[in-house]
């Protein structure tokens, strides 16, 4: 959140200095946000250790899954068509980081990703233009359960519809929050604010594929570490809010 602002650009400039001639290197810390950044450099610990059942399991608790479960819901019913195609759109963009997002209504397979369109979304202070809050837990099996929800907002705090191109970015920008990534305050950016009143047109750049895709990589790596079972240890991954701009 940007109050935290200065906080976390400290936090990142040192960790990727005291791990800059080993495996980080290869990962854009600077693009995570402080939960993924802090699992992985935690991870990184473990491993130097000789602890590979628990670099393993904190590696674990940032990855993505390589095929996302989606399921959709319309608490705006004014324009679920049109929300639909700026999803489908949005996610087809993430998919150039080797993910796959597939829709789904069945009752038999929970979703990783639940994506809610309603006309408001309320933050601690005030309305915002998304959310995203993910529980992420390593069973006793190894295996990850992810349960995410993602909240965006069809309307501005003052109550008018918002543009296509304000609610596409904020969908690419919360699924790039379940990715890993932070806020950045660059409106021009996808990981920026919304406008406002002003362009939104901000599309994915190779530097946000290239920093999921070496994550991914990185998480891997490290998840190959332990071949045993890994021992289950709940985690939560904490609310990541989208705030517009005052």
């Amino acid at each position: 959140m940007k109050r935290f602002g200065g906080i976390l650009l400290l936090l990142s400039v040192g960790t990727a200095a005291a791990y800059a001639s080993g495996t980080a290197s290869s990962v854009s810390l600077g693009m995570l946000d402080a939960t993924a950044r802090e699992s992985l450099v935690a991870a990184w610990e473990a491993e130097a250790r000789g602890d590979s059942a628990k670099a393993a399991r904190l590696a674990l608790l940032v990855a993505t899954p390589q095929t996302v479960r989606v399921r959709v819901v319309h608490e705006d019913r004014m324009g679920g068509e049109e929300f639909n195609a700026l999803l489908e759109d949005a996610l087809a963009e993430w998919e150039a980081a080797n993910v796959s997002f597939v829709l789904t209504e069945s009752a038999c397979l929970e979703p990783h990703l639940t994506i809610v369109f309603r006309k408001r979304v309320q933050g601690v202070r005030g309305p915002i233009a998304g959310k995203t809050t993910s529980h992420r837990t390593v069973t006793a099996d190894g295996a990850l359960s992810v349960r995410t929800t993602i909240e965006i907002a069809t309307r501005s705090p003052f109550g008018c519809r918002l543009s296509e191109s304000a609610i596409r970015k904020t969908i690419l920008h919360e699924v790039g929050h379940f990715m890993g990534l932070r806020d950045v305050s660059d409106p021009r950016d996808v990981m920026g604010p919304i406008l406002l009143g002003g362009s939104n047109d901000a599309r994915l750049e190779e530097r946000h594929m290239q920093a999921i895709l070496q994550l991914n990589t990185e998480v891997s790596r490290l998840t190959r570490l332990s071949p045993s079972p890994i021992v289950e240890d709940p985690a939560y991954r904490r609310p990541v809010v989208f705030i517009f701009p005052s």
